[in-house]
């Protein structure tokens, strides 16, 4: 390691890439196991044509301090 430090940042970048990829594989995951109730939801808000073929869903995190500088008041 002494002779090589780098090969701990590539270590860390590659750590970072896994833990990346296993996270958007769960979120993939989740998304489609409840995709009926995302694009479905009486409560939603539909603008434009409701028999459109294009559905958009916006995750928000309401906790997020960056989200809450950029949501309306």
């Amino acid at each position: 390691l002494i002779a090589n430090p780098e090969v701990l940042v590539e270590a860390m970048q590659e750590l970072e890439r896994k833990q990346d990829s296993q996270r958007d594989t769960v979120a993939q995951k989740a998304i489609q196991e409840n995709r009926i109730q995302l694009v479905s939801d009486p409560e939603s808000p539909i603008a434009g044509n409701p028999n459109g073929d294009v559905t958009i869903v916006e995750f928000s995190d309401y906790q997020c301090p960056y989200c809450k500088r950029t949501m309306p008041r």
